[in-house]
């Protein structure tokens, strides 16, 4: 098992119409920094190394959860092939500026890993 705590940066992502007409849209980012707490489980074995990672990042409530997995292939001494997987998934809510309502949002970001790893 391991743990770790550290900062995490974030955006959130929104758009809004420009016009009344609802004819025109933008782009609003919302810059996120807050603590990460994570937990990983590990297994290594002489055929595969495995890594499960759960965490979770708090601004100050939880706005993204992540789930990932890492798997490690020898093929020599320190190289291994790496195939993986990660999610992230952040559920957030934003007031308006003006007090005029809320915006709810969940978006979800696949990850694909697939690659060499130096193992030493």
């Amino acid at each position: 098992m391991q743990g770790g705590l550290g900062a995490h940066y974030t955006t959130g992502v929104l758009f809004r119409y420009a016009d009344a007409a609802k004819t025109d849209a933008e782009l609003l980012n919302f810059p996120l920094v807050g603590g990460r707490l994570a937990v990983a489980a590990l297994l290594d074995t002489d055929v595969v190394d495995a890594r499960l990672e759960l965490a979770e990042t708090f601004v100050p409530t939880p706005v993204v959860s992540h789930a990932g997995l890492r798997i490690d292939i020898p093929v020599q001494d320190d190289l291994a092939v790496r195939i993986g997987g990660d999610m992230d998934w952040k559920h957030l809510r934003f007031a308006s500026s003006t007090g005029s309502g809320t915006a709810t949002t969940t978006q979800s970001e696949p990850i694909v890993v697939v690659g060499a790893a130096w193992t030493r």
